[in-house]
């Protein structure tokens, strides 16, 4: 598998293609240390869904709880 660095602009060969999230970004050896340090971080903890999702989720449960 080739991946662009957005970097350098090197193609890295990768024998098998990434699983996750973290091993592609374990992969990626041309990110600096504090780079990959806050993608890890965001990896692991995945933004919480906003007031607008909540609201649209409660609406559509609402709507299919009526039904049944």
């Amino acid at each position: 598998m080739r991946r662009m660095n957005k970097r350098s602009k090197k193609t890295i060969e990768c024998s098998t293609p990434p699983r996750t999230a973290t091993e592609s970004f374990a992969l990626e050896i041309h990110l600096s240390a504090r780079d990959s340090q806050i993608i890890l971080a965001a990896a692991e903890n995945p933004p919480k869904p906003n007031a607008k999702l909540k609201r649209a989720a409660a609406r559509f449960n609402r709507m299919f709880a009526k039904k049944s």
